[in-house]
């Protein structure tokens, strides 16, 4: 497998390569383990792989920087990851049931249903305290994903898997974990989804990788708090 892209030394760049060399990894295992009809895997466990590698890196840069300004900046960057890949995703997803269900009622599907739709779920996971303006109902007519019905919801299961994974590879028996993740890069599509990630110790039919990466989310809203306090004294008290 090879990579192409535009790399040009910045952090959505070197996240971007963790991201599509998590795709050539699983490529390159599952190719020489598998036959050619297992060879290809689906797409839950393709974003599983490079979501992975997109963790690991920015897990490594928030822990090792010493940089104030700079780990205020990882954390933020985080926080919009999984932001915009869980509640992100899982909205859009909610869109899409939506449009079914309306479908199925056998009612037409309008620019005006589509917007409104749309608006509601914007206001919906955005909560109250939140302005959305008007314009933002036209959002849901640039996201080419929906061409592939319920694609994105696989990225917020991915995520969710592999934050799952990065937790055990950054446990007591790390070396087991990576081993287990080689098992499961290498499964292809020789097992169901679910049944591959059980190699890597990860049971989607359970709430807990979802609730783990929730409650990650959770402390990196508290860590950035708090870091945004400190900056802010410090600049009082030197001022």
């Amino acid at each position: 497998p090879y990579i192409l892209m535009n790399y040009d030394n910045t952090l959505d760049s070197t996240l971007t390569l963790a991201h599509e060399f998590g795709h050539a990894l699983n490529s390159q295992y599952s190719n020489k383990t598998q036959d050619y009809i297992n060879a290809n895997y689906p797409i839950f466990t393709a974003e599983v792989a490079s979501t992975t590698n997109e963790l690991l890196v920015m897990d490594y840069l928030i822990k090792n920087t010493k940089n104030k300004d700079e780990k205020l900046f990882l954390i933020n960057k985080q926080i919009e990851n999984i932001r915009g890949t869980i509640y992100s995703q899982v909205m859009f997803a909610e869109f899409e049931q939506k449009t079914h269900e309306i479908v199925a009622q056998g009612k037409p599907l309008s620019p005006e249903v589509l917007n409104s739709t749309w608006l509601s779920l914007v206001k919906k996971y955005n909560g109250k305290d939140v302005i959305v303006p008007d314009a933002s109902k036209y959002y849901w007519s640039r996201i080419s994903h929906f061409y592939s019905p319920f694609y994105v919801y696989k990225y917020a299961t991915s995520m969710s898997a592999a934050y799952s994974i990065v937790n055990q590879m950054n446990g007591k028996d790390s070396e087991k974990a990576i081993e287990n993740y080689l098992a499961f890069l290498s499964a292809g599509g020789s097992m169901t989804p679910v049944d591959s990630l059980k190699l890597a110790g990860v049971d989607m039919n359970s709430p807990e990788s979802v609730d783990s990466i929730l409650k990650y989310f959770g402390s990196l809203v508290d860590e950035y708090d708090k870091l945004l306090k400190e900056k802010k004294a410090a600049q009082k008290k030197a001022s």
